[in-house]
């Protein structure tokens, strides 16, 4: 069950021996992309960690039992593919940014050390989305990357936030089949991408942190 107001999220135990163990986020994700859904997993590193103020696993005993959200997206490449994959932490759509359109869907909050979406939280039923629009100057966005930490970047007329368990993006414009944009999956570099289609997946597995 996803976490309802005031709730205390996850409890503090020993993890049963025969849990798979993962490195960070990323492998974890990749095992669901390539191998399928587990129940339960042991996870040492990543934007969850920072999230909640945890060091990393490994260095005591007792892990932190968490029920976890996954974010699914659905891309199609520079190839015209579709391809399936999973997010546990965030995922990035934007050649730099700094500069163009940027989107970023979290379901931590983070972007490696920053914490750009200060109200998401990973087992609420939704993602936070950030949306930068291309409009906005080189200035502004550093003014903006500064101010990240006091989260004074929101609100801003060129900066749009929402939560939401689903949400489809694709390239506009008149020479939108000929373009194409980055797209990371928790850090990882996926490639280019001209569209995309993404959803939460509540409850998606039992995670010891």
């Amino acid at each position: 069950m996803t976490i309802r107001k005031g709730e205390t999220w996850g409890s503090p135990c020993m993890p049963p021996s025969g849990v798979p163990v993962f490195a960070t986020e990323r492998s974890l994700g990749k095992h669901l992309r390539d191998v399928g859904s587990i129940p339960e997993a042991i996870l040492k590193s990543g934007n969850l960690f920072t999230a909640l103020g945890l060091s990393d696993s490994g260095k005591s005993d007792v892990q932190l039992r968490v029920s976890l959200d996954v974010i699914r997206v659905i891309y199609t490449n520079g190839s015209s593919e579709e391809i399936e994959d999973f997010a546990l932490g965030s995922i990035v759509i934007g050649d730099r940014l700094l500069l163009g359109e940027l989107h970023v869907l979290s379901n931590s909050g983070y972007v490696g050390s920053k914490e750009v979406l200060p109200k998401a939280h990973p087992n609420d039923g939704r993602f936070d989305l950030l949306v930068v629009e291309k409009e906005m100057k080189l200035s502004q966005r550093l003014q903006a990357w500064r101010r990240i930490k006091t989260t004074s970047h929101i609100p801003h007329p060129l900066i749009s936030t929402q939560q939401l368990p689903s949400y489809e993006w694709a390239l506009g414009g008149k020479n939108a089949r000929s373009r194409r944009i980055r797209m990371a999956v928790d850090g990882e570099d996926v490639g280019p991408v001209t569209g995309a289609r993404f959803e939460i997946i509540p409850d998606a597995l039992t995670v010891y942190l």
